[in-house]
């Protein structure tokens, strides 16, 4: 026994009180800080026989530790496959559920481009949102569905959740086009023969003109509609602060960096956009991005919005035919609206609005109607069916059109008080 205890006493030493202690030398790679080291742990007994047992079997112990493989943080890249192939798969199952079901219905894709909205910003403050459990609850689901054991911790946890969010993101977008493909049936496509394929040309390198900056192409485009005359002034309006909108939301990138996921990010801020932004009090002071966020006030209608991706969607059309940019992003972007929503338009005027107006036209005193020429477009524009807007912006050879329009606005502000 005396000589077990001998070729145990690398590991085994005494102190001056003779309490046996077990001492085991840790190997540089197995340190914290990557240096030479050892664990003493005291074995509470004088008895030299008990601590050779205690020392066999926590050398024993020693040496399976760390003989086990080492468990190592996950490579990025391989973090990045995980989350390409998990919604790389729900794509495919969306797609599928698409040929055998139809598209989706409206209310899954107003759920779908909501969270789209939600998938931006901070990657914690969206994971949090999207399970009942949190960032933790998340990690630990995916985790699971992929078979990732230990989960990631300090930066390879933060690592994750970020490119989780990018997946998402992507599958939200890719989700969209996919479903926005059914609102046209090419019928040539079933019919036309496949071409032959060409051999593969060596990429040009991109053109002065497609790396024209945004404020340029805008103005060119502009210009163009200018020297054509081909906007009315109130649509020109339209179209400006559209424009002006789209190129805050994405910063005054080139419409030729442009991509898919970019009008995706401008479709999600519309829908956050505040009604009557430059005039509501809560917002008006505000930079556009906060103005975002602001609670509780009205959003626009989904007419307004379409007004929006509407003029964006013929932009980049023009651009894609003048060479600056290689495809038009906002192509079927706009949404799909089956009906009238009550709170969209003009309400209808009441009786009292209708007796003020007709007063003021009959008046011949009246300061709002000075002359007999602004008194036919209102009263041309009383039946029902004709609409305020039909006749204040009504095109005329008259030489007093923009006076009678001026009138019929005068007209409109007094009945609205």
């Amino acid at each position: 026994m005396v000589g077990h205890i001998m070729r145990l006493a690398a590991y085994l030493s005494a102190s001056r009180h003779g309490i046996f202690y077990f001492r085991y030398p840790l190997p540089t790679a197995s340190h914290p800080a990557r240096k030479r080291g050892h664990v003493k742990v005291s074995l509470a007994t004088r008895e030299p026989r008990q601590a050779g047992q205690l020392a066999r079997l926590l050398a024993v112990a020693g040496q399976s530790v760390l003989a086990r493989p080492k468990v190592r943080a996950m490579r990025y890249d391989e973090m990045r496959q995980h989350v390409r192939d998990h919604f790389g798969q729900l794509l495919r199952q969306f797609r599928e559920r698409s040929a055998v079901d139809g598209p989706a219905t409206d209310l899954d894709l107003d759920a779908l481009s909501a969270s789209l909205g939600l998938a931006e910003g901070d990657p914690d403050g969206w994971a949090s949102l999207s399970h009942a459990d949190g960032t933790d609850g998340l990690l630990r689901a995916f985790c699971d569905v992929r078979g990732i054991a230990p989960e990631p911790e300090g930066r390879a946890r933060a690592l994750m959740v970020t490119e989780l969010q990018k997946g998402y993101r992507e599958y939200v977008t890719r989700a969209l086009e996919h479903t926005a493909e059914f609102n046209t049936l090419t019928l040539e496509q079933e019919v036309r023969p496949a071409p032959p394929v060409a051999p593969a040309k060596a990429s040009k390198p991109a053109t002065e003109t497609k790396l024209l900056p945004f404020a340029d192409v805008l103005a060119r485009y502009f210009a163009e509609l200018e020297r054509t005359k081909a906007l009315a002034a109130k649509t020109d309006g339209e179209k400006r602060d559209a424009l002006a909108l789209m190129s805050k939301l994405t910063g005054d990138k080139p419409p030729a960096d442009m991509r898919k996921a970019d009008a995706q990010e401008v479709k999600a801020a519309l829908f956050k956009l505040p009604k009557n932004r430059s005039k509501n009090p809560k917002t008006r002071d505000l930079p556009l991005l906060d103005m975002l966020e602001v609670p509780g006030i009205e959003r626009i209608a989904a007419r307004t919005m379409n007004v929006y991706l509407g003029h964006m969607q013929h932009f980049f059309g023009w651009a894609v035919d003048n060479g600056y940019a290689a495809d038009n992003v906002f192509r079927g972007l706009r949404l799909k609206r089956t009906a009238r929503s009550d709170d969209e338009g003009r309400k209808a005027f009441s009786g009292d609005q209708l007796r003020l107006m007709f007063s003021h036209l009959t008046d011949p005193d009246s300061p709002l109607v000075r002359k007999d020429v602004h008194k036919w477009p209102a009263l041309i524009g009383d039946p029902p069916p004709m609409k305020w807007s039909a006749v204040m912006f009504r095109k005329t050879e008259d030489q007093n059109g923009y006076e009678a329009a001026q009138a019929g606005r005068d007209c409109h502000e007094a009945a609205a008080g």
